[in-house]
């Protein structure tokens, strides 16, 4: 009977807590984020294009266990297929980051840093970072531990619709591996209101895939 209570007591303060949290943050749930997907030759030529969705959904038991905010993609012909992928997005006074895409074709994109910033903004600010790799659809991953390098370079302007937004650049790297599966490369920008914005990841054959944000349902852009 103890243990109960202090399960419903600890239920409580977290349900109490999260209003205001959720109040003040980006990644709030039922907002989502329509982001035109390219992948582009080395040459600059379009390869294929698609769309995803990003959407924080109502937390589950793995979301509650791991401190996070469920996050689902929808992929709509991305990769020759439409699928979901269920991760998380983490959001604090300290940091903000999101797990990017990773299924079928988008599997790269673990070999650079995750989709991050820390709080308060600090344009030069690195980190070093290691990345322990259970399982992935980038199969030569799974097990291995990587390590990236990230920066906050400066300051860009990204056109949303018609409005011009100010947003961070933020640029990402592998630093091991580098023999065994080349150098990738990563730049994010940034929005103090409307998150990421735009995700590129870029490969050492030199082809690279754009994400860019076209929608959401919640615009509160600046």
């Amino acid at each position: 009977m103890k243990n109960i209570s202090i399960f419903c007591l600890v239920c409580f303060c977290v349900s109490c807590s999260s209003p205001k949290n959720e109040k003040n943050s980006i990644y709030q749930q039922g907002r989502r984020w329509d982001y035109k997907v390219i992948f582009y030759n080395s040459d600059k030529t379009i390869k294929d294009t698609c769309s995803l969705s990003m959407e924080v959904k109502k937390g589950n038991f793995i979301s509650f266990l791991s401190g996070q905010k469920n996050l689902t993609y929808s992929y709509r012909h991305c990769c020759n297929k439409n699928m979901t992928e269920s991760t998380g997005v983490e959001e604090d006074s300290t940091h903000v980051f999101i797990h990017p895409p990773r299924l079928d074709c988008f599997a790269f994109t673990e070999m650079t840093p995750m989709p991050a910033i820390s709080l308060p903004i600090v344009i030069g600010s690195t980190k070093e970072l290691t990345l322990k790799i259970v399982k992935s659809t980038f199969s030569e991953l799974s097990g291995k531990t990587i390590s990236q390098y990230q920066k906050v370079v400066g300051k860009e302007n990204f056109k949303y619709k018609n409005t011009n937004l100010s947003t961070y650049a933020i640029e990402g790297e592998n630093t091991s591996f580098v023999n065994e599966f080349g150098k990738y490369f990563s730049t994010f920008l940034f929005n103090e209101a409307l998150g990421f914005v735009f995700l590129k990841y870029q490969n050492p054959n030199g082809e690279f895939v754009t994400m860019t944000l076209e929608d959401t349902n919640f615009d509160n852009p600046k």
